[in-house]
């Protein structure tokens, strides 16, 4: 209902590439502003500091496997090669493209998504099994959805 202008329940293309571009523009103010967070004064990011912008950035910890494979591009990066804002960029976009094949691959969720699912999954699995028995997906229900525990929400159900 936020973005439908039209009140037609539909998106329009054009609507959806201004959304878009309105979003990629939002990140990359974000990421020229983590930038200046963390660039020393000769204009360039330590390599150490590389995981805590991307946190900054992308909300959650970087994996260490999709930042080495991001590493691999056009300067070939080592672990804790010092990064120019260019370097810096394409850095960025290609764990960017990484991370979002990962949320792929995981139903849409992002890495913090699957965080915040697997504390959840762990409060249910008391026995830490791996698997919710009847009794443990029994509470996961009544907590997470009480609608499906009462009269009236199992009829809407």
């Amino acid at each position: 209902e936020e973005v439908d202008f039209s009140g037609t329940h539909q998106l329009a293309f054009a609507v959806f590439a201004k959304l878009m571009r309105w979003l990629l523009q939002v990140e990359a103010e974000k990421r020229l502003s983590v930038w200046e967070q963390h660039a020393e004064d000769d204009g360039t990011m330590k390599g150490a500091l590389i995981d805590s912008a991307l946190t900054c950035i992308t909300g959650s910890e970087p994996d260490a496997g999709m930042m080495r494979m991001a590493g691999r591009g056009e300067k070939g990066l080592k672990d804790y090669d010092d990064l120019t804002l260019s370097e810096f960029e394409g850095f960025f976009k290609r764990y960017r493209k990484l991370y979002v094949e990962w949320a792929a691959q995981r139903s849409g969720f992002v890495p913090k998504e699957v965080q915040s699912l697997k504390e959840i999954w762990d409060k249910y699995d008391v026995d830490d099994n791996g698997w919710l028995d009847p009794l443990e997906m029994r509470q996961m229900v009544r907590d997470l959805v009480p609608e499906a525990v009462s009269v009236e929400g199992k009829a809407a159900i």
